[in-house]
């Protein structure tokens, strides 16, 4: 995963366009008759399919701060592909950062010294990888006494989910349209080279689409946890 100077989100309204248009055009390449007033209903009739084995690495994209006051934030080297080995992180304590950009991995083998001037922790986590869950944030909350912003990314490492300050659910982003199927989340995702229509995760979940009270009216995916694999078996031959 890579980023660009970090930027701040569009409006909801904005969002909603911008994602109709992408559905429409990954719709197009994927051969599906629809509706342009209604591009989501054709969604809806395509069959949900096995999670992507191999897709392209997303283009570097804005990486927008869960604080608006942020003004140095340290990245964890271990998301730039690193060697595996190599778990050290150069000194983030020399330039004091306000914030903390890492993997879970990482941030599970933090020391107390390197997070002592950070005002909150960013963990970036992957539908191909674990979600970030409670005893996490609880280990994590009793190590630093710092918040933790989930960044969820997608099979190409872009973000498509985003954890605000009020800490209910990851708003999804322009980049996907997530959904709920027999409890398992299934995901469309659009920063993919060739777009991915209607993907099994392997992650259950719930959907709020309720005013968030960070004032955001995107949706927002809750509760993701792994599904055990004999359930996963059972949803497939359902």
């Amino acid at each position: 995963m890579q980023f660009l100077p970090f930027g701040r989100e569009h409006a909801s309204s904005a969002l909603t366009r911008d994602r109709l248009g992408r559905l429409r055009k990954a719709l197009d390449r994927a051969g599906v008759d629809y509706s342009p007033a209604n591009p989501l209903a054709a969604l809806a009739g395509v069959a949900a399919t096995s999670a992507p084995s191999r897709v392209r690495p997303a283009q570097p994209q804005p990486f927008e701060s869960p604080l608006p006051r942020a003004a140095r934030i340290a990245f964890h080297t271990h998301l730039f592909c690193p060697r595996p080995s190599d778990r050290r992180w150069p000194l983030p304590h020399q330039f004091q950062p306000d914030l903390l950009v890492l993997s879970l991995t990482a941030a599970l083998e933090l020391t107390l010294g390197t997070a002592s001037s950070a005002s909150a922790l960013v963990v970036i986590t992957s539908v191909t990888d674990a979600p970030l869950a409670e005893h996490h944030r609880d280990l994590l909350w009793h190590s630093f006494g710092l918040p933790v912003f989930e960044q969820f990314t997608g099979w190409d490492g872009a973000v498509i989910g985003r954890e605000c300050e009020a800490h209910d659910g990851l708003h999804v982003s322009s980049d996907a349209i997530a959904e709920v199927e027999k409890g398992e989340l299934i995901l469309t995702q659009f920063s993919v080279e060739e777009s991915v229509l209607r993907a099994r995760t392997g992650l259950a979940a719930s959907l709020s689409t309720s005013l968030c009270e960070c004032g955001r009216d995107t949706p927002r995916m809750k509760n993701l946890t792994p599904i055990p694999a004999p359930l996963m078996r059972a949803h497939a031959a359902a």
